[in-house]
């Protein structure tokens, strides 16, 4: 993108840029005084899913994962989500878990979204039920790295989201009841 992004040794690409470990906006820390990660980062992130965009496909990576083009890059190439694909999948890299039943009799594939395969194991484990109640305790996000996205989101569950610093905004697409309060062994 813009090569005066990264000309110090303090900021890379590869460390700003990575929605897999850092988020869909990437690492927070590296954005300021006018960097951001739709100024810097590549519309192509290195977590998307190449099934997603394959070879004579009528649409590409930097088509659709661009983030000139919006928040969810260019939202044409998800409208049709009931094929399976979406910016998550697609631009980072979430993969799949199970197929979920959904109002109007189509299926949608429940994607993980924790940070190391927490959701995916025990929805495998339950055999990915469609519905179900959740506590989670120290919900911080509620979607980038929450081990209850793809059960609230996903497959329709119910549940309490409690953490001392909740990002009410990223709950916008969750149903479950917000806790802003700390836990603590005593009280």
């Amino acid at each position: 993108r813009d090569p005066s992004c990264f000309t110090g040794a303090a900021f890379s690409c590869a460390a700003c840029c990575d929605t897999k470990q850092a988020g869909p906006a990437g690492n927070v820390k590296c954005w300021g005084q006018g960097y951001t990660y739709k100024r810097c980062c590549p519309p192509c992130p290195d977590a998307h899913d190449p099934s997603c965009f394959p070879a004579g496909s009528p649409q590409s990576c930097k088509e659709c994962c661009d983030r000139h083009h919006g928040d969810r890059g260019n939202t044409a190439c998800w409208a049709e989500e009931q094929r399976g694909l979406s910016f998550e999948r697609c631009c980072l890299g979430r993969r799949p878990i199970c197929s979920g039943r959904w109002p109007g009799n189509f299926t949608r594939e429940v994607l993980q979204t924790s940070q190391y395969g927490q959701d995916r194991f025990m929805l495998e484990w339950l055999d990915c039920p469609s519905s179900g109640f959740y506590l989670d305790l120290g919900a911080y996000d509620g979607e980038h790295l929450s081990n209850t996205h793809a059960l609230d989101v996903g497959l329709g569950w119910q549940g309490i989201c409690v953490d001392a610093v909740l990002r009410p905004d990223n709950f916008k697409d969750r149903s479950c009841r917000l806790l802003q309060a700390a836990l603590h062994t005593r009280s």
